[in-house]
């Protein structure tokens, strides 16, 4: 059975809708949240930690910027002391 392209695209359009352009990421999700996720939409990563002060300061920067492209690109942002992220 073969699949139809235009719900194909309806599906994609309404997944971009539900899903925020910047979002959290852990080790255990990346591979599906940024890898397989980026065959649809680009995602720039954001590799950030509580103590990197310009982390910290760039932070809203990035989510304004990315909010300005309407969900064309997406963040992850990734703690990397968190859990097992490093």
């Amino acid at each position: 059975m073969h699949a139809n392209p235009i719900f194909e695209y309806q599906l994609i359009v309404q997944m971009k809708k539900l899903t925020p352009p910047v979002f959290d990421v852990d080790i255990h999700d990346f591979h599906d949240k940024v890898l397989v996720a980026s065959e649809q939409t680009p995602i720039l990563v954001d590799f950030w930690a509580e103590w990197c002060g310009p982390c910290i300061t760039i932070a809203p920067v990035l989510t304004r910027v990315i909010e300005s492209f309407d969900n064309r690109v997406r963040l992850a942002k990734l703690e990397v002391d968190e859990g097992d992220n490093m």
